[in-house]
């Protein structure tokens, strides 16, 4: 902590003083210093903060790599006292290790925009993977550092013979500079870019403080990007404004650091990131309007005075676009969060679907991605399963009860987001309402739940009283109405030709042949007779006679078929007589395949065949709307595949077992 202290005042002393000898100093070519303002600020800050996080986590190596700042710091007084000493006045026997700390200490510019991203906020990295990342990137920095600490001649921005580098090797500067050059740019392309990346790898699986912190950061290195793109557009500004910008950038990250780490929750780091998003986009949109104007004029030979119509125009074309940019910042930084009832409009536009799940599937993405929430799940009341989840879990949760009719049906576990102790009253209302929706929506599929098994079950029960009845009707009504037709024929014989009794009697027997033959009409119609006659496999076999002797029919029935309800058996023999004679009567098939086995809890009905199939135009038939009803009234499915000339296939999958 001592060491932390004494390296922030000392660069902070050293900073100071380099902008005081850089004022007093006469003739600096304010070209090659035209960044020392940004040199200063650099070396003074990021000590000082960095000595803030070492006093507040003294473990943590991130102060460290804000204390490596403070080596640009060392680089401007360096680069100032060699030049105010040597060639503004004089020669002094110092002057050759001064000029050697300003050789190679300007490379604490690299450590900032490349080990910040990866280390901070915890000085850890995001897991053991970016470790060779960590090491690749210092030996970048080192090789850089050493090649312009061994590299003869003069020391950068000062061109004196008088001050060279007292450790140069040779006399070639060439190779040095190759080395710096090569190792610089790896540094600042694909080594920023990987870093970022860990960045942005840590700040998607951060939460609480750590998010808010990550954000901080965030934010300052957008600002410092913004600013530093508003000097380049700036282009021949006064010298002060562009000073004023560069150190404003880089007094942004350090800035932002320090409140990370010590006021984490100032102000809402939300609303600034939306603000400086906004207008840095505002900026460049005005910046880009007013570069196409002034080199649309400068390609048609009228490049005199175009800066008061140019800056016009980007100032007309900002403003114009301000609503479409700020509603496109928050849809990608918070989705549509900052207006709740937008996202309780994107609820009521779902499509409805007839699954269930699904709906509720839509509901809970559309609350997720709309208020940007880490975590959306719906878990049942009853059994404490989750039947729907969204994003990943999250460090505080709140549970909004779903209920419908007074019943608590699931709750609505949501994740709260970073840095949010309890959710804002407005997005609260908004999860009111998807759970109300989801209430909606689950009651609602109860009910059709209820009111197909209540479908199954009368049909079920129709289907037992009709073979019942048919039973009662064949075995007893039938047979005594024939033997009441035999005795009534016996009487009328007794009793005589000639008699008027015997014509009665006749007349009764008819009547009552009629009557037995209204009776088995009646019983065939209950139920399929050859099912209860034959049994359904052999009712089935018995299906391949429909194509009398062609043999194009070929059934194949499993051989442990078990007892089945009379509803199934009912509906299978029905199914699959329908699809056999439509196969036969419209598809004129060479062969036509009947299978049908048990899979677990099902009865499966497929019929096959390689006739001409038909479109969608005649898919609604009554026959095949007759299939649908009867596979739907008992809780089945059916699926029926057809196209002109590819044939047509019929799978029905009946329940026939408990679930």
């Amino acid at each position: 902590m001592r060491v932390a202290v004494g390296w922030a005042v000392l660069c902070a002393v050293l900073s100071g003083g380099a902008v005081v000898a850089h004022l007093l100093a006469s003739g600096h070519d304010e070209g090659v210093f035209r960044f020392f303002y940004a040199d200063a600020i650099v070396g003074a800050t990021f000590p000082v903060v960095g000595a803030l996080v070492a006093w507040r986590e003294p473990r943590n190596i991130t102060a460290v790599v804000l204390a490596a700042g403070g080596l640009v710091g060392v680089s401007a007084a360096s680069h100032e006292l060699v030049y105010h000493v040597e060639v503004a006045g004089g020669g002094s026997p110092w002057v050759a290790p001064v000029a050697w700390l300003a050789m190679w200490t300007w490379a604490g510019y690299w450590v900032q925009p490349t080990l910040l991203p990866l280390l901070f906020p915890g000085g850890t990295l995001p897991s053991t993977r970016w470790r060779p990342v960590l090491w690749s990137v210092l030996g970048l920095l080192a090789l850089s550092a050493t090649a312009a600490a061994f590299r003869p001649g003069e020391i950068d921005g000062i061109a004196s013979p008088l001050v060279e580098n007292p450790l140069g090797l040779g006399r070639d500067h060439r190779p040095f500079i190759v080395v710096q050059s090569v190792t610089s740019m790896l540094v600042a392309l694909p080594g920023s870019a990987v870093c970022i990346a860990a960045f942005f790898s840590r700040r998607r699986g951060a939460a609480g403080r750590a998010r808010a912190q990550l954000d901080w950061l965030f934010l300052g290195f957008l600002t410092c990007l913004i600013l530093l793109g508003l000097v380049a557009a700036l282009g021949d500004s006064p010298l002060a404004v562009r000073d004023a910008l560069f150190a404003a950038a880089f007094a942004a990250i350090p800035t932002s650091v320090a409140v990370a780490v010590w006021r984490h929750q100032l102000l809402g780091v939300d609303a600034f990131l939306r603000r400086v998003a906004l207008y840095g986009a505002l900026a460049a949109i005005a910046a880009g309007s007013y570069g196409l104007v002034v080199t649309g004029a400068s390609l048609a030979g009228i490049g005199g005075h175009v800066s008061a119509p140019a800056s016009a125009v980007a100032v007309v074309v900002a403003s114009a676009l301000r609503t479409l940019v700020r509603s496109f910042v928050d849809r990608r930084l918070f989705g549509v969060r900052h207006d709740p009832l937008a996202v309780i409009a994107l609820m009521n536009d779902t499509h409805a679907t007839g699954d269930a799940l699904a709906a509720v599937s839509r509901v809970v993405a559309t609350v997720a991605d709309g208020l940007a929430l880490p975590s959306v799940a719906v878990i049942d009341a009853a059994t404490g399963d989750t039947l729907v989840t969204r994003g990943r879990s999250a460090v505080g949760v709140v549970e909004v009860p779903i209920t419908a009719e007074g019943r608590h049906l699931a709750t609505l576990a949501v994740g709260r987001r970073p840095r949010e102790d309890e959710l804002p009253p407005a997005v609260y209302t908004a999860l009111v309402t998807a759970a109300q929706r989801i209430g909606a929506i689950m009651h609602t599929d109860a009910i059709a739940r209820d009111l197909q098994r209540i479908r199954e079950q009368l049909v079920t029960a129709r289907e037992e009283e009709r073979r019942r009845l048919r039973r009662d009707l064949h075995d007893g009504v039938g047979p005594s109405l024939a033997g009441m037709a035999l005795q009534v024929e016996t009487l009328a014989h007794r009793l005589g030709p000639e008699s008027e009794l015997a014509e009665r009697a006749l007349g009764l027997r008819k009547q009552l042949q009629e009557t037995a033959r209204e009776v088995r009409r009646l019983v065939n119609g209950l139920r399929p007779a050859p099912v209860d006659d034959l049994g359904l496999g052999e009712a089935l076999r018995e299906l391949a006679q429909l194509d009398g002797d062609n043999s194009r029919v070929v059934v194949r029935v499993a051989d442990d078929l078990p007892a089945l309800p009379a509803a199934v058996e009912s509906s299978a023999y029905r199914l699959t007589a329908e699809a056999v004679t439509n196969s036969l009567r419209h598809g004129c098939p060479s062969r036509c395949v009947v299978d049908v086995r048990v899979v677990g809890d099902w009865l499966t009905v497929e019929v096959r065949d390689d006739g001409s199939g038909f479109g969608p135009e005649t898919a609604s038939g009554m026959g095949l709307q007759s299939m649908h009803e009867r596979t739907a009234e008992i809780g089945g499915e059916l699926v029926i595949n057809s196209a002109p000339g590819n044939g047509t296939s019929v799978l029905a999958r009946l329940p026939w077992g408990t679930p």
